[in-house]
C-alpha cells in the first residue's frame, strides 16, 4: 500500500518545479516550505485521525486527497494555486504514509521487527525510484497536463484496490 501511495511523489517534489517554470512561475521555494511544513504538522495530527476513524478509511482519505490534487494541479496557472495542491498531496500522503506505518507495526511479529520494518522501509525509495520512471515517462508520452492525469488515474486505482481491501486492513487492527 505504501508503495502505491508513493507512486506519484515525484510528481509533487521534483517534476513540479518543471512544471512552474512551464506555467511561468518563478521563485517556486515558497512551494517547498509549504509542501514540507503541511507533511510535517500534518503527520501527527493525521496519525490520531487514522487511530480514530480506522485504517481502511484514512489509507482511502490518503489516495482521496491526492487523487484531488492530481486532477487539480492542471487548472491552476498560480503558485498560490500549486501550492494549495501540494498541500492537499501533502496531507493525503501523510496520512496514508502514517497509517500504513502503523499497520506495518501492528501486523509486525514482536520478535521480528526490525526485520519487518526493514523490509516495510524499502517501499519509500523503490516507490520514489519507480514513480520516477513512471513519471518521467508520462511527462513524454503525454505532457505535464497529461502526466498529471495519468497519475490521478494510479492513484484512483489504489483506492480501489484499498477500498476492496478494506476488511482485510480493518481485521488486523486492534
Amino acid at each position: 500500500m505504501l508503495l502505491w501511495l508513493n507512486f506519484s511523489l515525484p510528481a509533487i517534489t521534483n517534476f513540479i518545479i518543471l512544471y512552474a517554470r512551464e506555467l511561468g512561475i518563478v521563485n517556486f521555494a515558497p512551494y517547498f516550505v509549504a509542501i514540507g511544513a503541511t507533511s510535517m504538522l500534518g503527520r501527527p495530527l493525521l496519525g490520531r485521525l487514522s487511530d480514530k476513524i480506522g485504517r481502511a478509511r484514512s489509507v482511502a482519505a490518503g489516495f482521496i486527497f491526492q487523487v484531488i490534487a492530481l486532477l487539480l494541479i492542471p487548472v491552476m496557472s498560480n503558485l498560490i494555486g500549486v501550492i494549495f495542491c501540494g498541500a492537499i498531496y501533502m496531507l493525503g500522503n501523510a496520512i496514508g504514509s502514517s497509517t500504513t506505518l502503523a499497520l506495518a507495526v501492528e501486523r509486525a511479529d514482536p520478535k521480528r521487527r526490525g526485520k519487518q520494518m526493514a523490509t516495510f522501509s524499502v517501499a519509500y525509495p523503490l516507490s520514489y525510484g519507480v514513480g520516477s520512471l513512471l513519471t518521467g515517462a508520462a511527462i513524454d508520452i503525454a505532457g505535464y497536463v497529461g502526466m498529471f492525469l495519468i497519475l490521478a488515474t494510479l492513484q484512483a486505482a489504489g483506492l480501489i484496490f484499498a477500498q476492496a481491501n478494506a476488511s482485510k486492513v480493518e481485521s488486523t487492527t486492534n
